[in-house]
């Protein structure tokens, strides 16, 4: 008995000294640095509508999920549609931004703040959250996910107190 305790007692140090703690960055802030400027460089991309270039830094099953619309959409879908006109950003600014790397993948996440023309609607004003996860492929950088939701105000308005009888 006192001989499998002790064999289980190495066992989880050895796991605790040869393990990255959770969560642990694999390559530092320089590396988180060029996790946001590649962030903010693909929302100029957006605001560019520029979508040989998506072609290039999407991975290929990218997915776009935006809050805006409610709807997930492949990357072909996403691309097509500023390819066809039925989508058209007319600005995209990020702030706030943090990014978390790791070995060949990080995480961005950033208030986005943005104009949309989407079909023959009118244009859209949004203020959204946004994660953007970014993998290495190949030794390239790509983005194979932007994840987006509705920036709640810091302060929201109060509600108007029901009326009484």
């Amino acid at each position: 008995m006192i001989r499998r305790l002790s064999l289980f007692a190495g066992a989880c140090a050895l796991l605790f000294f040869s393990v990255p703690a959770f969560g642990q960055a694999g390559s530092g802030s320089g590396m988180d640095q060029k996790l946001i400027k590649m962030t903010d460089d693909l929302a100029a991309v957006f605001a560019g509508n520029d979508a040989a270039t998506l072609d290039k830094v999407l991975t290929d099953d990218f997915v776009k999920t935006a809050a805006s619309v409610n709807r997930a959409q492949p990357k072909s879908q996403f691309v097509g549609g500023l390819k066809s006109g039925r989508q058209k950003y007319l600005d995209y600014q990020l702030s706030n931004e943090k990014a978390q790397s790791y070995e060949t993948s990080g995480v961005v996440t950033a208030n986005a703040d943005f104009n949309v023309i989407n079909g023959t609607n009118p244009p859209a004003e949004n203020h959204e959250v946004i994660t953007a996860i970014w993998v290495q492929q190949q030794g390239t950088w790509r983005c194979a996910a932007w994840i987006s939701w509705k920036n709640l105000p810091a302060n929201p308005p109060a509600t108007a107190p029901a009326p009484s009888n």
